[in-house]
């Protein structure tokens, strides 16, 4: 259950992904080569459905504008956001390689722009989400701690702290981070889903 990307709100749009996550995170990395910027990549518009086209046209659209400005941080942002949801469109379908070919992308637009601006830490907090889609738990809880070391009420990076700690085993660095989280969000719906998954964490850790 990972939170979508905008800071304001907390809406839980990416949960349906959890449905293939375990699937999506033990073949990934075979899928995942070295990261180097090729433009836009996109499929035969003959081929796609509507979803499709709407993530290629914007890929296409800020592609070409951070290939004549590539110091144009807001088009590397707005690319890497449409890299992202894209390769979550493709977790959802099943579709391992297209999602991993879209992550990999949104991960070099995203590191583009926070060289261009690196207190950016809505974008850190989705660059780290994006490596734990790609499988790299790691990369995901350095990047959400160093969010929170600089921001420390960034609910996103808390939320998504928590959840990378529980799809990895880390049941009680899990309870903790949640519980930091409802300091942050104390109600509405995911403050409830996050009480639900510490009751089930607890429950799990219990002697």
């Amino acid at each position: 259950m990972i939170l979508d990307k905008k800071k304001a709100s907390l809406p839980i749009k990416i949960i349906a992904a959890l449905i293939v996550i375990a699937f999506i995170l033990s073949v990934v990395m075979m899928v995942i080569p070295s990261l180097t910027w090729k433009g836009a990549l996109t499929q035969p518009e003959a081929k796609m459905t509507q979803e499709e086209k709407y993530f290629s046209d914007g890929v296409t659209m800020f592609s070409s504008k951070v290939e004549v400005d590539d110091q144009d941080v807001e088009s590397w942002v707005s690319l890497g956001n449409y890299y992202f949801d894209w390769g979550a469109y493709k977790a959802q379908q099943n579709d391992i390689e297209a999602m991993g070919e879209k992550l990999r992308q949104a991960i070099i637009a995203y590191q583009k722009s926070l060289e261009l601006d690196p207190e950016n830490y809505d974008v850190r907090t989705d660059l780290a989400t994006v490596f734990f889609y790609t499988g790299n738990s790691t990369a995901a809880i350095a990047g959400y701690q160093e969010v929170l070391q600089n921001v420390p009420t960034h609910p996103n990076a808390q939320f998504n702290l928590g959840n990378v700690y529980s799809q990895t085993g880390k049941k009680n660095e899990a309870i903790k981070a949640w519980e930091d989280f409802l300091h942050l969000v104390p109600t509405g719906e995911t403050a409830d889903l996050v009480r639900s998954r510490i009751a089930e964490l607890s429950n799990q850790t219990a002697p």
